[in-house]
C-alpha cells in the first residue's frame, strides 16, 4: 500500500513538474509579450510626443498664417481706402477743372467779343479819319 501511495505521489509530483514547466512557459511568454507590449508603448509613446510637437509646429504655422493674412487684409482696407480717397480728391479736382474750364469759356467768349468791337472801333475810327482827311482836303 506504501508503494502504490508512493506511486500516486511520484505521478502527482510528476504532473505538478509538468504544470510548473507549462506555467514558467507561460510566464516566459508573457514576459516576452510583455515586453513587446512596453517597447510598443514607448514607441507608440515616442509617436504621440512627435505628433504632439507636430500639432504644436503646426499650430504656430497656422498663426503666423493667420497675422498674416490679418495684415494683409488691414493693407487691403488701407489700400480700399486710399483709393476711396483718391477718387474723392479726383472728383473734386475734375470739377475744378471743369469750373475753370467753364469760366475759360466765358472769358474766351467776352475776349471775342471785346476783339469784335475793337475791331468794329477801329474801322469806324479809319472810317472817321478818311471822312475827315476827305473834308480837310475838300477845305483846301
Amino acid at each position: 500500500a506504501c508503494s502504490a501511495r508512493k506511486a500516486t505521489l511520484e505521478c502527482e509530483r510528476a504532473a505538478l513538474i509538468g504544470q510548473v514547466n507549462l506555467l514558467e512557459e507561460r510566464s516566459e511568454v508573457l514576459e516576452t509579450r510583455s515586453t513587446t507590449l512596453g517597447i510598443d508603448l514607448q514607441v507608440s509613446g515616442e509617436r504621440a510626443t512627435q505628433m504632439a510637437l507636430e500639432t504644436e509646429r503646426l499650430r504656430d504655422e497656422k498663426r503666423i498664417w493667420e497675422r498674416e493674412h490679418l495684415s494683409v487684409l488691414a493693407e487691403w482696407a488701407q489700400v480700399e481706402h486710399e483709393n476711396e480717397v483718391q477718387g474723392r480728391h479726383n472728383a473734386a479736382v475734375d470739377q475744378q477743372v471743369g469750373e475753370l474750364k467753364a469760366v475759360l469759356r466765358l472769358e474766351s467768349e467776352e475776349l471775342a467779343r471785346d476783339e469784335q468791337y475793337a475791331l468794329e472801333m477801329e474801322a469806324r475810327l479809319r472810317d472817321s479819319i478818311t471822312n475827315k482827311e476827305c473834308f480837310l482836303e475838300a477845305a483846301t
